[in-house]
């Protein structure tokens, strides 16, 4: 029967929507679960436990945890008086959740040791009666073995920093006293740290020019003889620079995966960017081609390609005319998505390529 609700409890977290989940609750810090309980010991007493477990966020999917836990039941067996069996054990468990979000339903598996304390009054009269004196004798047996744990579970977070955890698992062993025990828990986590805050991006502002303000010259009138007024001085208003920004060129049409080296589309898709902003780019002054990568891989990988790919689309538009001079090259690598880890969480697996495309471009800015 108690096979059947862990089984049950499994086959219900697999319906469970995952990607319904709106908030990503993830915090590396340390955290603390106390819980209490019931457990069976061979599926035939019902006794309580108390324990406690320290854990660990490893991964996006994956967390750490190091149980402690006292349990112990009383009952009258046949031919017994009294009976009592107690379990210590202390594991150490890899936690798989399916979601970091509002809820979180998980498996866990792992290892760890037990130490079993068996003890039991005889009953004389059961003896008598079957016709074999002492067949019941008084028990008083303990041993420690190593166990095995296998269990799923479900977490509420209630804010960033606390979450409710239910679980149910079973504890195995080659115990001689109880060989499989199920523990059904409820308890409370607590971080011991706060999850921290992403930095907010924001764009620089361009300060504001001060006017400059141009005083006329005062005429001079000397008496007798007035002179005459000077010629207004009539100052040429300074030429304005017009920036313009190409739109965002996809990467992905201009280049192969992880390569530098421009594909055969990728005059095509350039040419077709440069018509469509109406610019002669060979009149430009200047122009700045800027190359980015998304936040996959390591952090010097992609700004070393972001570089080479910004290059790449300088030496194109050198062939097209441009004076190499005129033309300078900026990677900024992973550093300014325009993607967020909630659009595009870690979970999508080989859909989060692309999820993370729109990072993965080229703007090219003229004046």
């Amino acid at each position: 029967m108690n096979r059947n609700i862990l089984a049950t409890l499994c086959a219900a977290l697999s319906v469970v929507n995952v990607s319904s989940y709106a908030a990503e609750l993830n915090n590396p810090s340390w955290y603390v679960v106390p819980q209490v309980g019931a457990m069976v010991p061979d599926q035939t007493t019902l006794g309580a436990f108390v324990g406690v477990k320290l854990g660990k966020q490893m991964s996006d999917n994956i967390d750490v945890q190091v149980g402690l836990s006292h349990g112990s039941t009383n009952d009258k067996q046949a031919g017994y008086l009294s009976s009592e069996y107690q379990q210590d054990a202390l594991t150490v468990e890899g936690v798989y959740l399916l979601s970091r979000g509002t809820l979180q339903p998980f498996v866990s598996a792992g290892l760890g040791i037990a130490k079993d304390d068996f003890s039991a009054v005889g009953d004389s009269n059961f003896g008598m009666l079957a016709g074999i004196p002492n067949i019941m004798p008084n028990r008083d047996e303990s041993g420690t073995s190593l166990v095995g744990s296998l269990g799923a579970g479900l977490r509420y977070a209630v804010n960033p920093n606390v979450f409710l955890q239910t679980d149910a698992r079973y504890l195995l062993s080659n115990s001689d006293t109880d060989k499989s025990i199920l523990y059904l828990a409820l308890g409370a986590g607590f971080y011991l740290g706060a999850q921290p805050v992403a930095p907010v991006v924001r764009a620089p502002v361009e300060p504001t020019p001060e006017p400059v303000i141009i005083s006329e010259p005062i005429p001079v009138v000397v008496a007798p003889v007035v002179q005459p007024m000077p010629e207004p001085v009539i100052k040429k208003p300074a030429p304005v620079v017009v920036k313009t920004t190409l739109r965002n060129l996809n990467a992905d049409n201009l280049f192969s995966k992880g390569s530098s080296a421009l594909t055969p589309k990728a005059t095509k898709e350039i040419d077709s960017a440069l018509l469509a902003s109406g610019i002669d780019i060979k009149k430009a002054s200047s122009i700045t081609v800027v190359g980015h990568a998304d936040r996959t891989g390591s952090a010097l990988g992609n700004q070393k390609l972001s570089e080479r790919r910004a290059e790449a689309v300088k030496a194109f538009l050198v062939k097209k005319g441009v004076a190499a001079n005129s033309i300078k090259t900026e990677g900024r690598g992973s550093s300014e998505p325009v993607t967020t880890l909630s659009q595009c969480p870690a979970r999508l697996g080989a859909k989060l390529s692309s999820c993370l495309a729109p990072d993965r471009r080229i703007t090219i800015t003229v004046e």
